[in-house]
């Protein structure tokens, strides 16, 4: 990954060797708004066909953004 210019983003083990707990931390830190974002969306999709899908994601958006407007 290094050659590339990327960086691990996982989050070690504790019996791992080279555990940063630090860099743990800021990564768990980082990722904790976006994950619970995610967790809350079905895992599939109702309909079949790439607009019918598109149109379910920017709806199922548009009230995800709403509800935390609104404080749900």
């Amino acid at each position: 990954m290094a050659a590339k210019d990327c960086h691990s983003g996982a989050v070690l083990k504790n019996n791992m060797k080279g555990k940063n707990k630090d860099k743990d931390r800021w990564l768990t830190k980082l990722r904790a708004p976006f994950e619970n974002v995610f967790s809350k969306w079905e895992r599939r999709a109702r309909y079949r066909g790439l607009l019918k899908i598109q149109s379910q994601i920017l709806l199922e958006t548009i009230v995800f953004n709403g509800q935390k407007v609104v404080g749900d």
